[in-house]
């Protein structure tokens, strides 16, 4: 949990945060793959803003710190072009109305977000500017009885010596709190390769899961481990649809599936 610190780079003070791991065993780390609500619902209030969601805004969009770059939107728009979804034409006109822009940040992260997405077609700069007026930005609530959390381990008996932590509590988001009620486990993971509706966030833009069907993506603020600093990227939200390897398992007769990549990331590649 973080203390009451501001920051806006890439490189906060990593003393102020607590990381889930071994202290005695740094190459075995517990991989925390974030928490999930089973049943659940939402309601949005507003405030008037110029971002919309719509146009690609999310959680987080006054941070530049979740910005794409020019860079990175052009390496995507590249691998498009690879693969023949776009041509060396769209390339010279996103060139153009970047150029009009004035590398605006809200457009460029719009136009990133949409080819995430699977569109073929760049807005222009003109109709993006039109359609950024003034307007409600909306904030979105969750409300659940219960989140389901997952915690990956190369060691059965270190997953079961979880088993006494009870009763913990912590802040979540900016409103919430939740407390441990009860660990269920262990659970064997199997590896699989193919289409798959996972049970956890995983990356998108990467050339190791395809992303076929997302209803939602969201900016991730993460750890890295091997570069022992922060990083962020888009990812797509549990229920999203992808091809690629990963790991499947099984509770109470319901099979939960964990993309190989998203255990990659957030074990600093110890694990997957």
């Amino acid at each position: 949990m973080p203390k009451q610190t501001i920051f806006k780079t890439e490189k906060p003070q990593i003393s102020d945060y607590h990381i889930l791991e071994l202290s005695d065993l740094m190459t075995s780390r517990l991989c925390s793959l974030g928490a999930y609500p089973e049943f659940a619902s939402t309601f949005t209030s507003f405030r008037m803003g110029y971002q919309t969601i719509v146009k690609g805004h999310g959680f987080a969009d006054g941070l530049d710190i979740f910005d794409s770059t020019p860079k990175k939107l052009y390496d995507l728009l590249d691998q498009r072009i690879e693969k023949g979804i776009l041509s060396s034409e769209d390339r010279k006109k996103l060139s153009k109305e970047i150029k009009k822009s004035g590398e605006n940040k809200f457009y460029i992260r719009a136009v990133y977000r949409q080819l995430l997405l699977g569109t073929t077609n760049i807005p222009t700069w003109g109709s993006f500017s039109r359609e950024s007026r003034r307007q409600p930005l909306n904030w979105e609530f969750l409300v659940t009885p219960q989140l389901t959390g997952y915690i990956v381990h190369s060691s059965r008996a270190v997953l079961e010596d979880l088993q006494c932590v009870k009763n913990y509590g912590y802040k979540i988001g900016k409103e919430g709190f939740a407390y441990i009620e009860d660990i269920e486990g262990t659970y064997e993971l199997h590896i699989e390769s193919g289409e798959f509706s996972s049970s956890v966030i995983f990356p998108v833009g990467s050339n190791k899961i395809h992303l076929l069907d997302a209803p939602r993506l969201e900016n991730v603020y993460y750890f890295d481990f091997d570069k022992k600093r922060f990083a962020r990227g888009a990812f797509a939200l549990p229920g999203s649809r992808g091809r690629g390897e990963y790991y499947t398992t099984q509770m109470d007769k319901k099979n939960y599936v964990i993309p190989k990549e998203t255990l990659e990331i957030f074990s600093g590649g110890n694990l997957a």
